[in-house]
């Protein structure tokens, strides 16, 4: 996540990630819309035990943000995801699980790691978080779930353990 010319102008990344529960691999995504048309990506794979679909899409929420703070500092930024667990997790639980430590009305928060990472990058990045229904044409939402799966099919040949990461400015 090298630096660059800092401009401004309205981003948009469209985030996704998934699960081959088979090859149990997850991979994530996120293409990032400049205004003016710009479009790069950056995507990842997960291979550590426990690795599910959930998970997946709060990398790439979290990809995405942390992106956003190094080359897009103060800008305006949208994220997008086909994730309702996501998107209402971000914009109507968050705040609350905070408030009530952690805990819901079953026991604690799930994937509380990646929701305090995720808490802790909105407070910076101060993004806009909306949902877009999956596999319904969106031409980015679509680029998304394909790098998503690019990336965890990539570690199958790859054949390494951990976590994998690639960018490319397109």
């Amino acid at each position: 996540m090298g630096g660059g010319v800092l401009r401004y102008c309205m981003i948009n990344a469209y985030c996704d990630g998934g699960v081959s529960m088979k090859a149990g691999i997850g991979g994530w995504a996120v293409v990032f819309v400049e205004e003016g048309g710009g479009v790069s990506y950056i995507n990842g794979y997960d291979r550590r035990q426990g690795v599910t679909n959930n998970k997946m899409e709060m990398m790439g929420v979290i990809m995405a943000m942390k992106y956003c703070a190094e080359h897009y500092p103060g800008q305006p930024v949208t994220i997008t995801s086909d994730s309702e667990y996501i998107v209402k997790g971000c914009n109507e639980w968050l705040d609350k699980w905070v408030l009530k430590q952690w805990k819901t009305t079953t026991g604690p928060v799930k994937n509380q790691n990646y929701w305090q990472e995720i808490k802790a990058l909105r407070d910076v990045v101060k993004p806009t978080i909306q949902w877009c229904r999956g596999h319904d044409g969106n031409e980015y939402n679509e680029m998304a779930d394909k790098l998503c799966v690019g990336a965890y099919q990539q570690a199958l040949t790859d054949n390494k353990t951990g976590v994998s990461y690639q960018h490319d400015n397109q």
